[in-house]
């Protein structure tokens, strides 16, 4: 008697997935097919093809098994065994493979990636999907062996079965794992829930009682002015006046009238008196964004204003008093930059009275995901979309990529996800930007080579790009990236060299050079969705 096909969802288990239409015990396999019956076809080819009366198509997981699919009487038997042998598989699979007994496959293997089977009398063929997913079907055939042949048929069903499951699953994406209800970890209009902006969080919070002078460190896109409102909202001066400007946007000339003012007839042009922004920021708080960018001229005049309280505009002789409260950013290493005497050192103490760090976005991965929901709810509530869904492919690569521009390229590529695809309510692989996709340096633009000049630098850039691309597709199986660009292995291998090339590791896209990779980061990103 044939036994129909039986379905489970793909939620990582210990124990066997749940039943879409749970049997008494999965050995009763029945139930309609509907949309599966590819799959069902596909189990029923590879029995087949093996001669094996059990079969069972799982998701591998870290540390455990998601069945999917089976056929056979002794399926539930199969599956049991698969999962004790859950943490033996992930390891062995690190592309398109086959697992067998040894022995178990007999004539010209060449080409099979053949490995040893960790389940006794098992053939499992086996497909990596990306670092925290494979994919693999299971078979015991009646007879010791069979012919390499009949496995290579097996397999070619497999991958079928794969693309079907790959489009289910991207079909139906669901929202990034783990608590990602940013509304929780929102303090002041900045999201965060990791170890360092909790810490952020409690000193702003103690700053909330005094009016001392702030100096705020972060690279570009960290959010050191949401983080000068958020000292600015929660403390004495709440609901006084906030008055931001950045140093490095005038020359010196019309910086020292923005911030000090100046009076009718004080250099060409001049008409009317004009008051600086020290004075509007008068009772209130005065956010300086790259102060290490103001010039030296303007550094003296700060610590009159500084010491004194006191301001005097351009072409005045008197004097003004003015009582602020100053919040300085930078980007910059100001120690460094008073090292090199390109910042005083006596201004660089009267700013660094409390000292904060705001850590870039490589070192709390764990805040991706809350970040990347705010910014979707965000913009799609702006732009009229439905709120935005990830799939999990998605989902890992925003986990995977370093975020060189912190939080403000995370807010721009939501932004360009729901710009272009936001009516599609769900965001898959292929919408990202290249840098997402295929990692840092090998992002290809047609724009970009059509202003190339250099015939040699022209094609390097197109090289470079074509077999990034064709590695990652394959992850980073050189002989079957050398078949899809028709050179030779060997080939390929000397262009990786003399390209630069390296190879990601695990889950991870390739860091920017001169950038820290924390070595938590991996034990972040569980964290961050839920892992162990």
């Amino acid at each position: 008697m044939d036994h129909g096909t039986q379905l489970w969802d793909g939620a990582a288990s210990p124990a066997v997935a749940r039943a879409v239409n749970p049997p008494p015990n999965l050995e009763v396999v029945s139930g309609g097919l509907g949309d599966h019956e590819p799959l069902a076809h596909g189990l029923r080819a590879v029995r087949e093809l093996l001669d094996a009366p059990d079969c069972v198509l799982f998701s591998i997981l870290p540390d455990t098994l998601a069945h999917r699919a089976a056929q056979g009487p002794g399926s539930a038997r199969l599956a049991r065994a698969l999962e004790t042998a859950a943490r033996e598989l992930d390891p062995l699979v690190q592309g398109p493979c086959t697992l067998a007994p040894p022995g178990a496959v007999r004539g010209d293997t060449e080409g099979l990636a053949l490995g040893d089977s960790p389940v006794a009398q098992v053939i499992i063929l086996a497909e990596r999907v990306h670092r925290r997913l494979a994919l693999g079907l299971a078979a015991v055939p009646r007879t010791e062996s069979v012919t390499a042949s009949q496995v290579r048929f097996a397999h070619a069903v497999f991958r079928d079965m794969v693309r079907v499951l790959r489009t289910g699953d991207a079909q139906a994406p669901v929202r990034m794992r783990g608590d990602t209800r940013w509304e929780k970890h929102r303090f002041a209009n900045l999201v965060g829930a990791s170890r360092s902006m909790r810490r952020l969080f409690s000193t702003i919070e103690k700053l909330a009682a005094s009016d001392v002078n702030v100096l705020i460190l972060g690279e570009s896109g960290t959010g050191k002015e949401l983080v000068a409102r958020g000292i600015h909202d929660t403390g004495l001066y709440a609901g006084r006046k906030f008055v931001a400007q950045n140093c490095a946007a005038l020359p010196e000339a019309l910086l020292e009238s923005e911030l000090f003012g100046h009076c009718r007839g004080a250099f060409t042009g001049a008409n009317v008196e004009k008051r600086g922004l020290f004075e509007e920021a008068n009772g209130g708080t005065f956010f300086l964004d790259e102060i290490a960018d103001m010039p030296m001229a303007l550094q003296i005049k700060m610590l009159r204003v500084l010491q004194e309280g006191e301001i005097r505009r351009v072409g005045e002789t008197r004097t003004r008093s003015v009582q602020v409260r100053i919040i300085a950013a930078t980007n910059k290493n100001l120690a460094h930059e008073v090292a090199q005497r390109r910042f005083r050192e006596d201004l660089y103490y009267r700013l660094n009275v409390v000292k904060l760090e705001v850590p870039p976005l490589r070192r709390r991965k764990d805040d991706v995901p809350l970040l990347a929901r705010h910014f979707a709810d965000k913009v799609s509530a702006r732009l009229g979309h439905p709120t935005l869904q990830f799939s999990p492919e998605a989902e890992q690569r925003f986990l995977d990529y370093d975020w060189p521009g912190n939080v403000r390229e995370v807010e721009n590529e939501i932004e360009r996800l729901i710009a272009l695809h936001g009516d599609e309510g769900a965001v898959l692989p292929y919408m990202l930007s290249e840098r997402l996709r295929y990692g840092v340096g090998v992002e290809f633009s047609l724009d970009r080579l059509d202003e190339m000049r250099d015939l040699i630098a022209a094609t390097e850039y197109l090289e470079r790009a074509m077999i990034a691309r064709s590695l990652d597709r394959h992850t980073w199986n050189k002989s079957r990236a050398a078949v899809e660009l028709g050179v030779s292995r060997q080939g390929l291998i000397k262009k990786i060299s003399r390209l630069g090339l390296v190879r990601p590791a695990p889950g991870r896209a390739a860091p920017l050079p001169g950038t820290d990779t924390p070595e938590d980061a991996d034990a972040a990103v569980l964290a961050a969705f839920g892992g162990p």
